[in-house]
């Protein structure tokens, strides 16, 4: 199911760019009713653009409200003048694609085959690092607090996003855990954006072939959709393990790849957790 997820994500934005030029070929015109589908459609794809390189701005909105109303605005603008032809039905596709993008595509329910994951084993899993060397929470890091963060994908903005509040988070002093014992978790290779992390002395692994993840109840089935084939996907996650514990005293699992657990939220559980 997720495949389908998976491909209607990059529909959305192919047919934003297309719709894009096509309204810009008509406001050029001087058909400025088409301002309204310029509004609906391009909004979202050039935050996610200026999300992956610069900011997290509106994080975690559901809604994505200051998107949402600029389409409503597009939709008010064509129903008020009174259009009734393709810039009317390019806006409500607009409307109809972000709705369906926001609370369907990037939704990630368990799917109907899918097994119950299971986090108390999460201790004794294998991973691999950039070289392909074993590694295991409690048996490649110091004994102490270990913090596990998964990413969605190391090729989706999101997953960036989630990776940059990490390394904030760290910067600004937050964590009570050491840089030393976080571990942030592909399922695909690691991607060469994470360096700043890495040069914190967080920790970067992968689970290529999906095998501890899907036992974790985190691998996405038909994540690995693309053209052609593509970055393997995982359900955005979050793992914190207090000394000498084997099962996360915090396990987080986002319902939308948007959204991933949040460690200014979980900020006060984290602490009370591993001090």
């Amino acid at each position: 199911m997720f495949a389908l997820r998976s491909l209607y994500i990059r529909f959305y934005t192919l047919v934003a760019v297309m719709v894009s030029v096509f309204a810009l070929m008509h406001l050029v015109q001087g058909h400025w009713q088409w301002l309204a589908p310029l509004l609906a459609w391009v909004p979202m794809p050039l935050l996610n653009l200026w999300r992956r390189f610069k900011t997290n701005a509106w994080y975690r909105d559901e809604r994505e409200r200051p998107v949402m109303t600029l389409t409503l605005l597009a939709v008010a603008m064509v129903l008020i003048t009174g259009e009734r032809e393709a810039p009317l039905w390019c806006t409500l596709a607009g409307l109809f694609g972000l709705l369906l993008l926001l609370f369907v595509a990037t939704a990630v329910p368990r799917g109907l085959r899918e097994k119950q994951g299971n986090s108390t084993l999460l201790a004794e899993l294998e991973f691999s690092d950039a070289a392909g060397k074993p590694c295991r929470l409690r048996q490649s890091l110091p004994q102490g607090p270990v913090m596990a963060l998964f990413v969605h994908s190391p090729s989706q903005v999101y997953g960036c996003m989630a990776v940059r509040e990490l390394q904030q988070w760290l910067q600004q002093g937050h964590s009570p855990i050491p840089a030393s014992q976080i571990v942030v978790i592909f399922p695909g290779d690691i991607p060469a954006w994470v360096e700043p992390l890495k040069s914190l002395g967080v920790h970067c692994w992968q689970d290529s072939q999906g095998a501890s993840l899907a036992t974790l109840g985190l691998w996405l089935r038909g994540g690995n959709v693309g053209f052609p084939g593509g970055p393997n996907a995982a359900r955005p996650a979050l793992a914190v393990l207090a000394d000498d514990q084997q099962q996360p005293g915090l396990w987080q699992v986002a319902d939308n790849l948007r959204m991933p657990p949040s460690l200014e939220v979980l900020q006060s559980k984290i602490d009370r957790l591993v001090k």
